[in-house]
């Protein structure tokens, strides 16, 4: 497999989700694979893209989103992070 073709690979199973984006880590992150994939894809349009490079701006991405941050913040503070999560109907 092709570096194209294996972010084209993840364009398309970003589709088939599981969950709810909005409430589920997993699926968030499985979704940054898609999105950042098609982003590629469109910048270079001849040629490989970096696969290392795909995985930095995922990674990037994923720290940004509201699940890091909330897991982070309780486990700073000495919270179990599992429960702010379900309090706001958020899956782990």
């Amino acid at each position: 497999m092709t570096n194209r073709e294996l972010l084209q690979a993840q364009v398309e199973g970003s589709g088939l989700l599981d969950h709810d984006p909005e409430v589920c880590g997993m699926c968030t992150h499985r979704q940054l694979f898609g999105i950042v994939a098609a982003e590629m894809l469109r910048e270079i349009e001849v040629g490989e893209p970096d696969i290392t490079e795909w995985a930095e701006r995922v990674d990037a991405r994923w720290r940004s989103t509201k699940f890091v941050k909330l897991w982070a913040e309780e486990s700073a503070a000495g919270r179990d992070p599992r429960a702010a999560f379900e309090q706001r109907g958020w899956e782990t």
